[in-house]
């Protein structure tokens, strides 16, 4: 017994097919409503929480772009594949005046054959007396005020070619720092 598609197309050439955008009767539907934009793809890259990041794909291919990610940016001290650990030395930088200094640190672990859990913690430290000296002067904990942790995991998205991640809550992506200390 035939298939109800197979009924409607059985008697048809390829050429009288209409397959996206068609109703039942193989019309097309009136230009106003047309879909301006083809559908979005699904987000296969999440917040789980404003530390861990679900990657919907398989583990190498995210590992891999851990690495490409990090390795343009940072010197990397750990990378354990087995463990999943990735860790990068200390990075000094000059934002709005003053000196930060960060280190990444990342555990990626296997949830399913196609989930992937991301952990990723920025570790930012502010130099307390701006000195030029920063091997004798004291470092305090400080904010990710560079978003850096949106910006990594932005990447990866885009060398896994995948739509745009679904960020934590009140976080963005990297933007402009304004001087006066407002976003």
């Amino acid at each position: 017994m035939l298939s109800q598609y197979q009924e409607k197309y059985a008697n048809q050439s390829v050429s009288d097919h209409r397959v996206d955008s068609s109703d039942d009767e193989g019309q097309l539907p009136p230009k106003g409503l047309r879909s301006p934009t083809p559908p979005q793809r699904k987000t296969t890259v999440y917040a789980i929480n404003d530390q861990t990041y679900r990657f919907e794909l398989k583990g190498d291919a995210v590992w891999s772009a851990a690495l490409d990610v990090l390795m343009r940016n940072y010197n990397l001290t750990t990378v354990d594949h087995k463990s999943g650990v990735i860790t990068t030395e200390w990075d000094s930088f000059f934002l709005n005046e003053k000196v930060y200094r960060n280190k990444i640190s990342i555990r990626i672990s296997r949830r399913s054959w196609n989930k992937i859990d991301l952990a990723i913690v920025n570790n930012v430290e502010m130099l307390r007396d701006g000195s030029k000296d920063s091997l004798n002067s004291v470092w305090l904990p400080s904010d990710d005020k560079g978003n850096e942790v949106n910006r990594i995991i932005q990447n990866m998205a885009l060398l896994l070619h995948q739509p745009p991640p679904v960020l934590a809550p009140g976080t963005s992506i990297a933007k402009d720092i304004d001087p006066a200390g407002s976003p």
